[in-house]
């Protein structure tokens, strides 16, 4: 697992008899990565169009060096392509 944070959870109807407890939360470039290849059907201009992404907010949020390194580390060709996609709509 990877491209995420650990994020303290405190709970307060809970008691954590003094544990710290910690969840994880996807980087934005990971959600996008994994949503993207669960979703092998959205592989067209027209159906990541349909995602309704956000320019402005993926401009600004999404860190195109980190979303490049995790892509490499999924190693699929056919994801490289969705994303590649994704980038050329949002940059437009």
């Amino acid at each position: 697992m990877f491209g995420y944070k650990l994020v303290k959870f405190e709970n307060p109807f809970v008691k954590n008899n003094g544990k710290n407890r910690y969840i994880r939360i996807a980087d934005i470039e990971k959600t996008i990565l994994d949503y993207f290849y669960i979703n092998a059907g959205i592989n067209t201009e027209k159906k990541i169009l349909q995602v309704r992404i956000d320019a402005d907010v993926f401009k600004s949020d999404v860190n195109l060096d980190r979303l490049y390194k995790y892509l490499n580390d999924f190693r699929n060709k056919a994801l490289e392509k969705r994303i590649s996609k994704l980038i050329k709509i949002v940059s437009q």
